[in-house]
């Protein structure tokens, strides 16, 4: 049988690292975005499935690119450093021994040695905004040559005041480049300010449907910071999943929980970007007959997983976007199965949680652990203390006393029922005798 990827004509080193991540079936965006973008067209595509748009525009532009021109021929700009790395690792995974050469550039990194790698001229650039018009203002990045122009997460590139810095990079730019722009949402001032650069857009709106199936029960647990790990043993005990996903943003803290993971009883077994083609087959092939009861992956390993089963998400490390948040739990609770998506949280991470519920619509629920059960969080409620026989508490003025004194005689009728013959001392310290 054809491989379905096949319609698009991709090339077959393609294929094959299509065949290395598990990925058989193309996505709604895919199939949408891969014929524009092989046809030329500057591209805006609206997504809020997170199943796949790093691929819809990856896998044409891996096809334009001529790996045996040493020049700059594709630049891929993303609002953080998280998304960058995983666009890069995705490209990595994808050109097998093509020769194509891929920099990641971002901030936080010497810079020194990214202008040494840049020496070896680059086809595909992915990097943050910051320093790639840093590099290109020092003249270690030639971007004039790149054809291509991919806008990552535009609308948070917005958000987070990046935008004047992606049109100082345009400007450096041919004029007659390739922009595929992509976000999740497009509010009006993004709108015009990408139809401003772009020619004639094909504009592509993948419908989400409902964003979260209805049958995930989403919570969250606050821990301390340094808590994590034996946070997540101790919720993995208890709720006992039938088959677990667990999602971690670094390669080498699979290692690290797979370990701990397997010291305390679990059957455990880690997803990289690093593994090899057999091991990832060998792994996906126990955890899909129940061999391993939990697989703990990154987000680009765990990219195609589709594993009928899984009962339970835990989101070790917060994921970076609603998309992404999607893309996980959405490896649960599918075909009409119920789910539930734990996420571990420390106070740094309560920000980006609150993000994600504003986006989806949704308040998640806070649990804790009491006497080793999981139980909702006990609303905390202010106990007022009943106040009696304190003369210095204002007396509340009878309705039947009323003129300038009603507070006087409400105050002699205060003390008459309660028996008291002595006016209050004024003296501070003293009480009133009764």
């Amino acid at each position: 049988m054809d491989h379905p990827f096949k319609q698009f004509h991709l090339k077959e080193f393609l294929l094959e690292g299509l065949g290395d991540m598990a990925i058989s079936n193309p996505t709604p965006i895919q199939t949408e975005v891969i014929p524009a973008v092989l046809q030329g067209r500057d591209v805006i595509g609206q997504s809020q499935t997170g199943t796949g748009k790093t691929l819809a525009y990856l896998l044409p532009l891996m096809e334009k690119i001529d790996s045996s021109r040493q020049e700059l021929q594709a630049l891929i700009l993303a609002p953080t450093k998280e998304l960058t790395r995983q666009i890069a690792e995705t490209a990595g995974q994808l050109i097998g021994q093509t020769g194509i050469d891929v920099l990641l550039i971002q901030g936080g990194v010497d810079i020194n040695r990214q202008i040494q790698r840049l020496r070896r001229n680059p086809q595909l650039v992915v990097g943050t905004p910051g320093r790639v018009l840093d590099l290109i203002g020092q003249g270690k990045l030639t971007a004039h040559t790149a054809k291509i122009l991919v806008i990552d997460e535009a609308d948070t590139m917005l958000e987070m005041g990046f935008w004047e810095e992606v049109e100082k990079i345009i400007q450096q730019m041919k004029k007659d480049k390739q922009i595929l722009l992509f976000a999740a949402t497009f509010p009006q001032r993004l709108s015009v300010m990408a139809k401003a650069f772009m020619k004639q857009p094909r504009q592509i709106d993948i419908s989400p449907g409902e964003r979260i199936a209805p049958a995930i029960e989403n919570v969250f647990f606050k821990v301390r910071s340094g808590g994590k790990e034996a946070a997540l043993l101790q919720l993995v005990s208890l709720y006992n999943p039938f088959l677990g996903l667990i999602f971690t943003r670094r390669k080498e803290q699979v290692e690290d929980l797979v370990t701990q993971l397997c010291q305390a009883g679990f059957a455990a077994e880690g997803l990289h970007g690093d593994m090899q083609k057999g091991q990832r087959k060998q792994v996906m092939q126990r955890f899909r007959e129940a061999k391993s009861q939990l697989l703990v992956a990154t987000d680009i390993a765990s990219r195609g997983l589709d594993i009928e089963g899984v009962t339970h998400v835990f989101n070790f490390d917060p994921p970076i976007s609603v998309d992404q948040y999607i893309h996980r739990v959405g490896r649960t609770g599918r075909a009409g199965d119920t789910g539930i998506a734990i996420n571990i949280i420390v106070a740094l991470d309560e920000g980006k949680l609150r993000l994600i519920e504003e986006k989806l619509g949704q308040r998640f629920k806070e649990k804790v652990i009491e006497a080793g059960r999981i139980v909702d969080k006990p609303v905390r409620r202010k106990v007022e203390a009943e106040i009696g026989g304190n003369l210095r508490q204002k007396p509340k003025t009878s309705k039947k006393f009323t003129g300038p004194n009603a507070k006087k005689k409400a105050v002699k009728e205060y003390r008459g029922k309660k028996g008291i013959k002595a006016e209050p001392p004024t003296g501070k310290g003293k009480t009133a005798k009764r």
